[in-house]
């Protein structure tokens, strides 16, 4: 199934979706979450900061990952000798465990830059939905992968500045 692009100027992108939500009903429109993960620089701050392991300590160890957006731990060691070799360390045995178990894992929701979906009934008869406590955002539970699958289109309402 196809999904739609459409591009407004991003001052009054907000308008557009408000217009949309009051024609269509707050019930059958919403935004659509994104997953933010764990990658292996985040993951090695975040179990660091569990650990208590100090700041600097963390970010010593975080600037040995390569910068890559795809790099993965076990890239990281193959591809940097020192941190490999803190890994066997024993006083970040626990630190390197526990990110490798948590490398990739959902971090935190946020939302799609420009994705909204509007059903042909209320959005919970297709998917179920959360609100955001802070800004009153509903979102569905399911990410844009799977909206199709629920007989969701998703719009793609962008924010262009040019």
């Amino acid at each position: 199934m196809p999904d739609f692009d459409v591009d407004f100027c991003f001052e009054r992108r907000g308008e557009v979706i408000e217009y949309v939500t009051r024609k269509y009903g707050a019930d059958r429109t919403g935004q659509i979450v994104t997953f933010g993960t764990l990658k292996a620089k985040a993951v090695i701050k975040d179990v660091s900061r569990a650990l208590d392991i100090p700041y600097d300590d963390a970010n010593a160890i975080a600037k040995l990952v390569p910068e890559d957006p795809h790099m993965t731990l076990a890239k990281a060691f193959e591809d940097e000798p020192k941190l490999k070799a803190m890994s066997e360390e024993p006083r970040y045995k626990d630190l390197f465990e526990i990110a490798r178990k948590l490398e990739n894992k959902n971090r935190h929701t946020s939302f799609h830059a420009a994705g909204i979906v509007i059903g042909k009934t209320a959005l919970t008869d297709f998917v179920p939905l959360f609100k955001d406590s802070k800004t009153g955002i509903v979102a569905t539970q399911f990410t844009m992968d799977y909206l199709e699958k629920c007989g969701l289109v998703k719009m793609d309402f962008l924010g262009l500045k040019t």
